[in-house]
């Protein structure tokens, strides 16, 4: 066996590999799509009056939320904590900030 066929083979290997480590990352994890019902239809006219710029389910909209948080109406918030996407101390802070 000479060393180009060696190097081929390597080659040949390590493309493979890479091409599998690729696959096996989403580009977006399944779970930022999903958004619940119960959330989108508490928050709807939450998201269109601030965070519409942003895809629903996606990291940038999450963020907006979070960023007008004390803006959201509280069944959004309700809907938000019930589904896990913010803490009961971010409800507090909300509310706390409301009163501000």
């Amino acid at each position: 066996m000479n060393s180009f066929s060696t190097l081929s083979r390597y080659a040949t290997a390590l493309a493979v590999a890479a091409v599998c480590v690729v696959a096996a990352i989403p580009s977006v994890p399944a779970s930022a799509k999903n958004v619940s019902p119960a959330v989108k239809r508490a928050c709807a006219n939450d998201y269109f009056a601030h965070c519409s710029m942003h895809p629903v389910g996606t990291p940038a909209v999450r963020k907006c939320m979070r960023a007008v948080g004390p803006r959201l109406s509280k069944q959004c918030v309700s809907a938000l904590v019930a589904a896990g996407e913010v803490t009961s101390a971010d409800r507090k802070r909300y509310k706390t900030a409301r009163k501000n």
